[in-house]
């Protein structure tokens, strides 16, 4: 015996807890040796079948992952298709209200009039009389600049006349509205 510890080797005896003594032969340890060999193959064995199980199932998970990540690939590009829409809807929008705005005023400062043809019919050119009517400068409200143009219109805007005011002659009225139109132009190019 060393150190505390019962070292058996063959031709030694052990003394068993009911006082027998057993001879440890030779054939005994090869049989205790082929035991403990048999158990630990064995231990092997299920540890090596419970290995495989776990990479059978690991494979598995990583296939499920892999099907998985390729279903929500689709969705996370609609969604960043989605997201790419909406951020052009909001710049549209924003654009959109810078263009009115920009609109708005030019339309303060320089107003445009879509004239129809020259021979119209007598309707026709009444409501084109009315639409000019609409738009004459009271030329009450033009002051002198000093310069060569002459006058400068300050943007006051009388009242159309009322329907029993205006002359169905069409070629007063054709005169009336190229008057209308080079004052405008005149005002546009200033």
């Amino acid at each position: 015996m060393r150190g505390g510890y019962l070292t058996p080797t063959a031709g030694d005896s052990l003394v068993g807890d009911d006082g027998l003594e057993i001879l440890i032969t030779c054939s005994f340890m090869e049989s205790l040796f082929m035991s403990l060999k048999e158990e630990l193959h064995s231990v092997k064995n299920e540890l090596s079948q419970d290995l495989k199980t776990i990479r059978s199932d690991v494979m598995e998970l990583g296939d499920r992952v892999a099907a998985w990540e390729d279903r929500e690939t689709p969705r996370d590009e609609e969604i960043e298709q989605l997201q790419e829409v909406l951020c052009l809807k909001e710049q549209h929008i924003d654009l959109q209200g810078h263009t009115d705005d920009l609109e708005n005023k030019s339309r303060h400062k320089n107003i445009r009039i879509l004239w129809g043809p020259q021979k119209a019919e007598n309707g026709e050119i009444q409501s084109l009389k009315m639409e000019c009517d609409l738009l004459v400068i009271d030329p009450a409200t033009e002051e002198d600049t000093g310069r060569s143009g002459g006058r400068r219109r300050t943007g006051k805007w009388e009242l159309p006349p009322s329907p029993g005011d205006l002359h169905l002659d069409p070629d007063t009225m054709a005169q009336e509205q190229r008057a209308v139109l080079e004052s405008l132009r005149r005002d546009s190019d200033s």
